[in-house]
């Protein structure tokens, strides 16, 4: 007897296994696909937060680091803006945006003259700076751009490890 096809005795003949699944096995599989897609959920959200904020941190180390090769090559003091009313950041004549929803505070930064609102973060042709620590949040998730005053070098921190 061949093994893809089995007979079975009924009342009148022979009749061939039913092949493939019932209503009921695919209503079960598809509630436990919609209960394992409800438990993850959260977890993805958190993950989108965690990949927005090291974008954005990346991108903040990024133009601080070319603010200091400025100040350098050029022999000259060279300024980040930060404006967390706008959620936005540069030097003064060119901005960049962090993501919708992200949030920005700072701790030991200089200020603006005449804008009590906004921090700065000065680079000296020396290659020091004037140091400061920049918190970013979005979501769950929370990360610091960190100025070394002396060295003038950047680099991301855990803000909750201080």
């Amino acid at each position: 007897m061949h093994r893809l096809f089995t007979r079975r005795l009924r009342a009148g003949g022979f009749a061939r296994a039913p092949n493939g699944f019932t209503l009921i096995e695919l209503l079960v599989v598809l509630a436990i696909m919609a209960l394992v897609v409800t438990l993850l959920a959260p977890m993805l959200r958190i993950g989108r937060s965690g990949a927005d904020l090291r974008s954005a941190s990346n991108e903040m180390l990024a133009v601080m680091r070319a603010t200091r090769s400025v100040a350098i090559a050029q022999n000259r003091t060279a300024a980040i803006v930060l404006d967390p009313v706008y959620g936005r950041y540069g030097e003064p004549t060119r901005y960049h945006r962090l993501p919708n929803g992200m949030t920005m505070s700072w701790h030991a930064l200089w200020p603006v003259a005449g804008h009590n609102e906004l921090g700065a973060i000065y680079f000296f042709p020396d290659g020091s700076a004037s140091g400061g620590e920049i918190d970013l949040k979005t979501g769950n998730a929370v990360g610091a751009v960190v100025v070394d005053w002396f060295s003038g070098m950047t680099s991301l921190h855990d803000p909750a490890a201080r």
